[in-house]
């Protein structure tokens, strides 16, 4: 398990077709973090007796008024560092994508020129191109054919009848082209832009619940 684990990154960091799989694969290893880290905190707490990561309600760290009055009722509670400890992690997650999307975004269009990412065939079409009387692009012939021209991965999910042959298989993957190269490019900052806000609002609820003490 371990193995395949390593050797998939290695392949990913090595091959841009791969590295496809990494700019949902950081949010989603942290949100495992993130949800691993909880449960094995509240497994801890059951099985060695500790106490429980509860407080009252009415408690000053917890009643505000973004929160309705249940009085005494034990609600759950994580403290500080447990929040920023998330926080951290979240963050590392949004980066780590954001930094391979534009990784894969500007290598895309470096190595196969802006007139040539997308294209299903570059000689073909570069070819129609001249015998049209038209002018190839700088960019075009600066790079090396490829068809296509563009950034994709994909393994078989289920096989669905003969094993023998690949056309029964349900197959799942990646793809970028140039239309999803602008998702690429702006997803990653929307998701660390609201993590910052989320990030934001919390310290001004902190800092409102330590003034009204």
């Amino acid at each position: 398990m371990i193995e395949t684990i390593s050797s998939f990154f290695v392949d990913a960091f090595g091959n841009k077709n791969m590295m496809l799989w990494l700019v949902p694969l950081w949010p989603l290893m942290a949100f495992a973090f993130i949800s691993l880290f909880t449960l094995a905190d509240w497994v801890v707490r059951q099985i060695f007796g500790l106490k429980s990561n509860t407080i009252p309600a009415n408690s000053p760290h917890y009643h505000d008024s973004n929160h309705g009055d249940y009085g005494s009722v034990e609600v759950p509670y994580q403290s500080d560092w447990v929040r920023v400890g998330a926080v951290v992690v979240g963050m590392s997650g949004a980066i780590a994508a954001l930094i391979t999307a534009w990784f894969l975004v500007f290598g895309a269009l470096n190595q196969f020129g802006a007139g040539t990412f997308g294209l299903a065939d570059s000689a073909v079409t570069h070819s129609e191109e001249a015998v049209a009387g038209e002018t190839v692009h700088g960019e075009a012939e600066a790079v090396e054919p490829c068809a296509p021209c563009i950034y994709a991965d994909s393994v078989a999910w289920m096989s669905l009848g003969n094993a023998d042959t690949n056309t029964s298989d349900f197959n799942i993957g990646v793809l970028m082209d140039p239309l999803t190269s602008i998702m690429l490019f702006m997803v990653p900052i929307a998701v660390l832009l609201s993590l910052l806000i989320v990030l934001a609002i919390w310290q001004m609820m902190r800092v409102r619940r330590n003034s009204s003490r």
